[in-house]
C-alpha cells in the first residue's frame, strides 16, 4: 500500500471510531437524563434528601424542610397520574369521535401522528431552551 491509501484510511478509521465513541457517549448522556428525571417524578424521598444535603441545611433547618418537601412532590406526583389520566381519557373520546368518520387508513395514520405527541418528554432537541430568569435575578 502506498502511503496515500494509508492516510486515507486513517483518517476514515479515526472518523468511524469518533462517530462510534460519540453514538455511544450520547447513548448513555440521554439514558442518565431519563433516570434522572424518573427519579424526579418517582423518589421524592431521595430529591428531598439530595435538596438538603445540596442545600448544606444544618439539622434543625433540615427538620423543618424536610415534611414540606415531601408533601410537595408527593402533590406533583398525584397531579401527574391524574393529568395522565384525563389525556388518556381525553384522547379516547377523540378517538371515538373520529371512528365514524375517518376511514381504517386515515385512522392508522391519525394515530401515528398522535405518537410523537404522547412519547413528548424533554431530551435532546426537544427543549424549549433554558427557564426563564427568577424574578429576583431580573436587572
Amino acid at each position: 500500500m502506498n502511503t496515500a491509501t494509508k492516510s486515507y484510511l486513517l483518517i476514515i478509521s479515526t472518523l468511524f471510531i469518533g462517530f462510534a465513541a460519540g453514538y455511544l457517549t450520547n447513548g448513555y448522556v440521554l439514558r442518565q437524563k431519563v433516570d434522572r428525571a424518573r427519579h424526579l417524578v418517582q423518589g421524592g424521598d431521595e430529591i428531598v434528601e439530595r435538596l438538603i444535603t445540596d442545600l448544606e441545611l444544618d439539622q434543625p433547618t433540615a427538620d423543618q424542610v424536610r415534611p414540606i418537601l415531601t408533601a410537595h412532590f408527593s402533590e406533583v406526583k398525584s397531579l401527574q397520574q391524574g393529568f395522565r389520566q384525563e389525556m388518556r381519557a381525553h384522547m379516547g373520546e377523540l378517538m371515538e369521535s373520529l371512528a365514524p368518520i375517518l376511514t381504517e387508513d386515515q385512522l392508522k395514520q391519525f394515530r401515528r401522528h398522535l405518537r410523537p405527541i404522547r412519547g413528548r418528554q424533554p431530551g435532546p432537541g426537544r427543549h424549549r431552551g433554558p427557564p426563564p430568569p427568577h424574578p429576583s435575578d431580573a436587572p
